[in-house]
């Protein structure tokens, strides 16, 4: 939007799976599968390098969530889909792409999770896709709602999220997507972490609506787990 702003046609290439959620972002941004915006172009930049081209700072950062609008039949039908679960509806997303360069230390899982599924009063859905959703078949598995037959795409995904009182996710797609959508997401942050969260504070400049949990100690999820049910048990039902 900021580039649309000053009247530059801007083309976003995003990846398919990704193309019919990005076209709510902003009208005047036409969106382009890989590949398809090789003609006519004066200038490419990467996504990543925006924000410097464009002297964006923390302190000002322009556009906040929610840029993101998912589909609101979908939403309907989430809300309908889930509104037969008592108490507060959590989603839960513990491992994320295992072919990301810091994936193992940015992912957990499902059994290191297990404390916060005692917490009563909350129903558990889990949005976890991928190798990582095999542990929901193992026989000592926890009690959790399994959503993956019902997203089939980041926009059922969105969807999901915007009929959920609230995300728990470590650093993957789902924590981006939450916050995009302004969503409540609490997330897991590895002790050396992703430049985008900084360090030492709770919050981020990039989404408001997003909570950090990190490891004080190189791979230790315990403790991160333990701040999470704390905050469950201390938080108002209505997050």
């Amino acid at each position: 939007p900021l580039l649309a702003d000053r009247r530059a046609r801007v083309r976003f290439e995003v990846p398919a799976e990704l193309a019919e959620l990005a076209r709510s972002v902003d009208s005047r941004v036409d969106i382009v599968e890989p590949g398809t915006a090789t003609q006519g172009i004066d200038f490419y930049v990467n996504l990543m390098s925006l924000p410097g081209r464009l002297s964006v700072t923390a302190e000002a950062m322009p556009n906040p969530p929610p840029y993101l609008t998912p589909d609101p039949a979908r939403v309907r039908d989430w809300r309908a889909r889930l509104a037969g679960y008592p108490g507060r509806k959590i989603g839960l997303v513990w491992g994320g792409n295992p072919l990301h360069h810091n994936g193992r230390n940015r992912s957990c899982t499902l059994s290191a999770m297990a404390p916060l599924l005692s917490v009563p009063g909350i129903s558990w859905f889990s949005l976890q896709l991928g190798r990582a959703a095999e542990e929901l078949a193992a026989p000592d598995a926890p009690a959790i709602v399994d959503l993956r037959e019902l997203l089939r795409s980041y926009s059922d995904t969105a969807a999901a999220i915007a009929a959920l009182d609230l995300v728990i996710s470590v650093d993957t797609s789902v924590a981006h997507l939450g916050g995009a959508l302004a969503r409540p997401v609490w997330m897991l942050v590895p002790y050396a972490p992703d430049w985008r969260w900084l360090r030492d504070r709770t919050d981020s400049p990039w989404y408001p609506t997003l909570r950090l949990f990190r490891q004080e100690s190189p791979g230790d999820w315990t403790g991160v787990v333990d701040g999470l049910r704390t905050a469950l048990f201390e938080t108002d039902p209505n997050i």
